[in-house]
C-alpha cells in the first residue's frame, strides 16, 4: 500500500518516442488543416454537435410527417371502431416509440404493433390509446407473451411496451398474437 509505479523511457526509446509524437502531431495538423490542433477540434466537436442537432430535426420531422399521413387515412386501419396499425417498420425503435407516442396522442383508439429488426436482433413494440386501455388491455403483458415468438423477452406499461429478442423469422407471429391477443 502506498506505493506508486512510475514508468518511463530513456536514452534512444525516449527519443524514439518523441519522434513519435512529433509525427503524430504534425500529420493530425495536415489531416484537419489547421497548426492549432486545440482550436481545430474544439471547431470540430462544435460542428458535430450542430449535425446531430440538425438530423434530430430532421428526424423528428419525418416522424410527424409519417403519424400525420397515417392519422389522415385512418379510414384504412379501422377495424370495429379501433384503430389498429400492425406493420414491419425499418425504423429505430427510438423512432418507432417517437411515432407511437405521436399517434396515441392523436388517435385515442389506438392499437399499433410494429416490428423491426436492427442489425439482425428484432424488436417489438406495442402502444395503446387512452381507450384501448381503457377496456383493461395491458401492453405490457401482452408483449411479454408475444415476445417468445421472438424467442425474447419484454415489458412495459399498459398503455406501451417493447420486447427485444433473437429470432427475427418469429416477428410476423409476433406481430399476429399480439392483434389476436388484443381482439
Amino acid at each position: 500500500a502506498g506505493v506508486r509505479r512510475i514508468e518511463a523511457v530513456t536514452g534512444a526509446k525516449a527519443e524514439n518516442t518523441l519522434y513519435a509524437v512529433e509525427d503524430l502531431v504534425r500529420d493530425m495538423q495536415q489531416r484537419i488543416g489547421n497548426p492549432n490542433l486545440t482550436q481545430a477540434i474544439g471547431k470540430l466537436i462544435e460542428q458535430n454537435s450542430t449535425l446531430t442537432a440538425q438530423v434530430a430535426a430532421m428526424r423528428k420531422e419525418q416522424i410527424d410527417a409519417m403519424a400525420k399521413s397515417i392519422a389522415e387515412n385512418i379510414a384504412d386501419y379501422d377495424c370495429d371502431g379501433v384503430i389498429t396499425i400492425a406493420k414491419k417498420m425499418e425504423l429505430p425503435a427510438e423512432d418507432i416509440k417517437d411515432l407511437a407516442f405521436n399517434l396515441k396522442s392523436r388517435i385515442s383508439n389506438l392499437v399499433m404493433v410494429a416490428g423491426s429488426e436492427i442489425g439482425g436482433k428484432p424488436s417489438l413494440s406495442i402502444m395503446l390509446g387512452d381507450d384501448i386501455v381503457a377496456r383493461g388491455v395491458n401492453a405490457g403483458e401482452v408483449v411479454r407473451a408475444a415476445a417468445k415468438e421472438i424467442q425474447g423477452g419484454g415489458g412495459g406499461q399498459a398503455f406501451m411496451a417493447t420486447a427485444g429478442g433473437k429470432n427475427p423469422d418469429g416477428m410476423d407471429e409476433a406481430i399476429n398474437y399480439v392483434i389476436e391477443a388484443i381482439k
